[in-house]
């Protein structure tokens, strides 16, 4: 199978898609957090999403995938050093499913 799909966003400021495959659009739900909305809905919320972020530029940020669903996925971001949610400029997911 190929991805069903995928983003690189940057997510401070007035967050923007950098480059997209089935992204419909992109929110940004609070500090940290964002959702990706897909163009075409996978078949059902048993999908697969992988999260992270660049951890250099990201002042050693990690993410990944909160609630995921048929055709949205959360996304969560924290600080590595206190564990605090984070905004952050390199954001990369993807997404497999039916």
């Amino acid at each position: 199978f190929i991805a069903k799909g995928w983003i690189n966003m940057n997510g401070t400021g007035t967050i923007s898609i950098t480059d997209s495959h089935n992204v419909s659009s992109i929110t940004d739900t609070s500090t940290g957090r964002y959702t990706v909305t897909w163009d075409v809905d996978n078949a059902n919320g048993e999908n697969m999403v992988l999260a992270g972020c660049n951890p250099d530029n990201n002042a050693g940020a990690y993410g990944g995938c909160g609630t995921h669903l048929a055709g949205s996925a959360a996304l969560d971001f924290r600080k590595a050093s206190n564990d605090t949610v984070h905004d952050v400029n390199d954001v990369m997911a993807i997404c497999y499913g039916d």
